[in-house]
């Protein structure tokens, strides 16, 4: 499962940093999929299905010249609600062209470019550059500090507190 996932590249990750003292620097997954479309100008809405008419999402801006912006936090929308936010930010700023990537679905969006619909080395790389550029202390950038971050709990670990709270009843 992708929890799974995650947790065994972020070891392998730490696990050469710490071998070649390498510093690494984490990036959101909606970050990665956002910065590939610095040079397209618009709305940019990284989504990542998250069952139950939901969406793991942000949302961004792109100058089409290279500088992508963070709108809100990451979170889990409801698509409804998302595509509400996403419609009010391209309203007041005037911008008329959303693109949607990842594997969620929203009607509200233009196609998005296949090389784009997923995250790319490219577009990590530039995420990862990007903090590392605008963090002044580098020291939480080190196998020792890296962690995944979720924006919900695992199953196991949901099932464990109904567990617990059952029993505590």
């Amino acid at each position: 499962g992708s929890f799974t996932g995650i947790r065994i590249g972020v070891s392998t990750v730490k696990g050469m940093a710490f071998v070649h003292d390498t510093p690494c620097v984490g990036v959101s997954s909606l970050d990665a999929l956002a910065m590939g479309f610095g040079a397209i100008r618009g709305i940019i809405v990284p989504a990542v299905d998250a069952r139950r008419n939901t969406a793991y999402s942000a949302i961004y801006t792109s100058d089409g010249e290279g500088k992508v912006t963070r709108l809100t936090p990451d979170g889990q929308w409801e698509m409804a609600d998302l595509e509400a936010n996403v419609k009010k930010f391209a309203s007041d700023l005037g911008i008329s062209d959303i693109y949607m990537p990842g594997d969620a679905v929203g009607s509200f969006s233009k196609p998005v470019p296949a090389q784009l619909k997923f995250p790319t080395g490219f577009g990590t790389a530039i995420a990862a550059y990007n903090k590392w550029k605008e963090t002044e202390d580098k020291s939480s950038f080190t196998h020792a500090v890296l962690a995944p971050v979720y924006l919900k709990k695992s199953q196991a670990e949901r099932e464990r507190e109904e567990s617990l709270a059952a029993k505590n009843n």
